[in-house]
């Protein structure tokens, strides 16, 4: 059949789809998309009529709306049809794949790698791991697949791992079995690649020492030590520093919420964009907050209690990014300050924290849908100043102060409102930040009521204990630790491994 001009004389086969057909003809004559779009489940199809038939302008437009529409669970497949089409989104589309392989070893797009295609993606210094070993997990389900035709593999997807120490290299080889009936050795793995970049951040902002402060210290994996990072610092910090607010990772921006220093209270709300390193402000929160929580629920921020210069409140409000403003959600059921906030299941829960002198054990839950608050149990103690970290199906209640004794309980609160034991933090401490950073909760900073101040000290909950980890750049409490994702342009210097590593 003959098209306009603009395309060439076209024979349709007869294998080809009338469905698929009537797309075709119906885009060229009409410019009609909508139909594409609306049977978006033949793309495939519609894809390959598109390269046996040169038909280039269709062919982009569909690979730029896969592209458009990419998810964590399609990366993957994204990747390789872009990647097959010289596709310009072809990066964006990788560094996706890289990012979230990981979470996709069971996957049937990840099962159904080439070796080469899976060698790519082991070999980049920017497939995201919390661990080296997670690299050799995903080489050993790809393996475990089909082992007949991808045993043979194995010792060069090995030497893709990117131990640093051959202790680590022994270790594997010892504990795999795979890889010592394959003959590897210490030779065909040895330590011969550079760490590979991270991806997520741990940043620990402002906080108090012996005044409020303007801090940012940032930690990755690569170093495993925070570095203080003054190019960083909210330029209006510095000259008004900040402590005791509150902060959330919110729309790829953390946003950093109220707070105080000596008699001064804030309603202010300042914005750190790590894609520029900027900062800018938004419209200010309804009332003051000095202490108080917050958490990030259904696309809106809510800031939760705190106390106004005046007195601890239960009001509650939640900042609607689409017209910048903030609007009042329900009042909390008990006034309070310097509680503890995190979402699990769709709701957010509040623990403990400060009412009229009174430290408080009880735990509140709101529900966005009824915009109403309820009581849901007591903590196995009382505690303000605490933190509280979301694991996904479980919270991680940490720390806190009690008659002003600081506590180094943690505690796991579960689904079923149940509190069960965490282990026991080596240092007490209060007013700590908390967060939940590659698979692992770690705590920073707070106060300490036997030294009598506030300390650097930072542990990790890992395998069910807790464990020093590193320091702060140096002491503080009131601070807030925040775990930036996949940080598109972190500073270079962040990539740093001081010479005693």
């Amino acid at each position: 059949m003959n098209m306009t001009r603009e395309y060439p004389i076209i024979r349709f086969e007869l294998d080809v789809q009338s469905e698929i057909v009537e797309l075709i003809v119906n885009y060229m004559n009409n410019n009609d998309y909508d139909s594409i779009l609306a049977k978006w489940d033949l793309r495939d199809k519609l894809l390959d009529v598109c390269a046996d038939m040169q038909l280039k302008e269709l062919q982009h437009k569909i690979l730029y709306t896969l592209c458009e529409r990419i998810t964590p669970a399609t990366a993957l497949y994204v990747w390789k049809t872009l990647r097959s089409a010289d596709h310009p989104s072809l990066e964006k589309a990788f560094d996706m794949a890289l990012f979230h392989l990981r979470a996709m070893k069971s996957h049937p797009d990840f099962l159904n790698l080439s070796f080469e295609e899976l060698k790519t993606l082991l070999e980049n210094k920017r497939l995201h791991v919390y661990e080296e070993t997670e690299a050799w997990e995903l080489a050993k389900a790809w393996i475990d697949d089909n082992k007949l035709e991808r045993t043979a593999h194995t010792k060069e997807l090995c030497s893709l791992i990117r131990f640093q120490t051959n202790q680590e290299v022994m270790a594997l080889i010892s504990k795999e079995r795979l890889l010592r009936h394959n003959g590897v050795s210490l030779k065909d793995a040895e330590v011969r690649w550079p760490r590979r970049e991270p991806r997520n951040f741990l940043l620990a902002f402002n906080g108090w020492s012996t005044g409020a402060l303007a801090d940012v210290d940032v930690f990755s994996n690569y170093t495993n030590r925070f570095v203080r990072m003054d190019k960083l610092e909210d330029p209006e910090a510095r000259i008004q520093p900040v402590a005791y607010a509150t902060a959330e990772v919110f729309d790829g921006k953390i946003f950093l919420l109220g707070g105080g220093a000596a008699d001064q209270f804030y309603s202010k709300v300042r914005i750190f964009d790590p894609s520029s390193l900027s900062w800018s402000s938004t419209v200010s929160m309804r009332i003051p907050r000095c202490y108080p929580c917050s958490a990030v629920l259904n696309g809106k921020l809510y800031v939760i209690g705190g106390f106004d210069g005046s007195q601890r409140t239960n009001s509650v409000e939640f900042y609607e990014p689409t017209f910048k403003v903030w609007k009042s959600a329900s009042r909390m059921l008990e006034r309070r300050s310097d509680a503890a906030a995190a979402v699990m299941n769709g709701f957010i829960y509040v623990f403990g924290g400060v009412s009229s002198g009174t430290v408080l054990d009880t735990v509140e839950r709101y529900n966005p849908a009824t915009n109403r608050w309820e009581f849901v149990g007591n903590m196995p103690h009382k505690a303000s100043g605490l933190s509280a970290v979301s694991t996904g199906d479980e919270i991680l209640v940490i720390g806190g102060s009690q008659d002003g004794l600081r506590l180094n309980k943690a505690h796991r609160f579960t689904k079923y409102h149940i509190f069960r034991p965490a282990g026991e933090l080596n240092v007490a401490r209060s007013n700590a930040g908390a967060s939940y950073y590659n698979g692992k909760v770690y705590v920073a900073g707070g106060y300490n009521h036997i030294v009598g101040g506030v300390v650097d000290s930072v542990e990790v909950f890992e395998n069910g204990q807790w464990k020093q980890c590193c320091q702060l750049t140096r002491a503080k409490s009131g601070l807030r630790l925040l775990t930036v994702e996949n940080w598109p342009k972190p500073p270079k210097s962040l990539y740093h491994v001081p010479n005693s590593q």
